[in-house]
């Protein structure tokens, strides 16, 4: 799918949406349905710093998720919405990744989830973004191969479009379970993926070295997004501190370590997308 490299991703979401008064009690899907000018400002600020990947805010779009925040209601509806407002914030400069991240459930053997519960769960996650019409699947944020493995097959259930896929891990290069990152993607190598790395890890420098790792294996695009830095929580509230200056530091270096599509997660905004253009436009 990738015929044209280096990709600059999209940043954070999440904390742009505190900071506009999402209540801790409500999930980001309803917020933003009930209040769609921040996100489509956002986005459309991603689209101007360089992004030409939107994620669609629909992380958490799936019945078991917004069952613990008593949003019920038509997953297909709620992701048409969640996509169109996206399709709307790109302008046509943007594709829209179909967002699928994990339900908060662990399947067997990591929990007592069964596998054909969360199969049901993502195949009708996947079913209404492919009805919304994404352009691609992103099954993001994955903390245990078993889960991410479950999704993929719900996505190729109801879609042929590109699927890449991102784990969260730690400094070590391993999920919090344990797995190996090189591990996971020997798992992953023959089923057709059109990219593979990591996003939100707090400390880039771990990252490189973690995307170097992957990369002597890994022959496929790799993803790195890296969240602001590590946050400060000593108010009760995460705050990252990460300059825009050290992201484009940062995306120069994940892109000399492998990283072929580069973006942020957790805490970064459009300043930051805007330095990883910075930093990647000689080789764009």
């Amino acid at each position: 799918m990738f015929s044209k490299l280096p990709v600059i991703l999209d940043g954070g979401t999440g904390s742009h949406l505190n900071a506009a008064g999402k209540p801790s009690n409500m999930c980001s899907e309803q917020f933003i349905i009930e209040n769609p000018e921040v996100l489509i400002k956002l986005q459309k600020a991603y689209v101007d710093a360089g992004s030409t990947i939107l994620m669609s805010p629909t992380f958490g779009a799936n019945a078991v998720a917004l069952k613990k925040y008593g949003y019920y209601g038509d997953i297909k509806a709620i992701c048409a919405s969640l996509v169109d407002l996206s399709r709307k914030a790109s302008g046509g400069k943007a594709l829209i990744a179909g967002d699928i991240a994990p339900t908060g459930l662990m399947p067997e053997p990591f929990g007592d989830t069964k596998e054909d519960f969360l199969l049901d769960v993502f195949t009708e996650a996947a079913g209404a973004l492919e009805e919304a019409g994404v352009d691609l699947f992103a099954i993001e944020t994955q903390l245990v191969s078993a889960e991410a493995d479950i999704a993929l097959r719900a996505v190729r259930s109801v879609s042929k479009k590109p699927v890449m896929m991102s784990f969260s891990v730690t400094e070590n290069g391993r999920t919090f379970f344990g797995e190996k990152l090189t591990d996971i993607w020997d798992m992953f190598k023959d089923a057709g993926l059109s990219a593979f790395g990591v996003n939100c890890i707090g400390d880039p420098e771990a990252l490189c070295n973690i995307i170097a790792d992957l990369r002597r294996v890994c022959d496929i695009p790799i993803i790195a997004k890296p969240n602001a830095g590590l946050p400060d929580s000593s108010s009760g509230v995460p705050v990252y501190n990460f300059p825009a200056e050290t992201m484009e530091k940062y995306a120069l270096k994940l892109y000399e370590s492998g990283a072929r599509l580069i973006g942020g997660c957790c805490g970064t905004g459009p300043e930051h997308i805007a330095a990883v253009k910075k930093a990647l436009s000689p080789f764009m």
